[in-house]
Formats: structure tokens, sequence, C-alpha cells
């Protein structure tokens, strides 16, 4: 599972979820993040692992028909330590990282 750390940030992309999804039952979201973190078991790098867990719960969720709400920033800095106002959302990171990942690092062609 990782760390601490990561147990409580996993813990924060429920409540995030929760924030955006208020149509779902808390309890089917955390079923969701838990499988999509699971998945994760045995990958040794695990800096990314919370970014991924939510962006892939967050997938799921989706293509079961619910819609995500727009937080607003207030709620969005009651969630959790990882979503601050004026922040980028993760979505925002999680793309940036794959990105960089894939070996863009955004100066264009040469």
């Amino acid at each position: 599972m990782g760390t601490p750390d990561e147990a409580h940030a996993v813990n924060a992309v429920i409540d995030r979820l929760a924030g955006r999804f208020p149509q779902l039952q808390r309890e089917r979201i955390a079923t969701v993040v838990h499988e999509a973190h699971h998945e994760l078991d045995g990958n040794p790098i695990r800096d990314f692992v919370p970014v991924l867990v939510e962006h892939e719960a967050r997938e799921r969720l989706q293509a079961t028909g619910a819609q995500p709400v727009r937080v607003s920033d207030q709620d969005a800095a009651a969630a959790g330590p990882m979503i601050r106002a004026g922040e980028p959302d993760t979505e925002t990171v999680f793309n940036a990282r794959v990105t960089l990942l894939n070996g863009d690092l955004g100066g264009g062609t040469s």
C-alpha cells in the first residue's frame, strides 16, 4: 500500500471525489478508489500514486454515468491538504506529469 502519507493521500482522494460526486454513496467512491489504488501495488515508484489513483477513479466513476460537480475554492480547501485555492486541480497536475514522463519538456519542436 505504500507509506502512511500515501494512505492519508488516498483517503483525501476519497474525500475530494465524494465532494465532486455528491450523487454517489461515499462507500461506492471508496471502493472505486481502493480498486484503482491496489492496481498500483508493487510499483516501486510511489510519488504519483495518489494523483494516478484519483485520475483513474474519477474516470471510472464518470464511466458509470456519474457527472462531477464543480467545487468552490473554499470547498476544495476544506477537502484536504492536496487541493488549495488557486492551485491547479489534480487533472491538470496529472496531465502535466504524464507529459513530462513522456519526454515533452514544453520546448516545442527544434
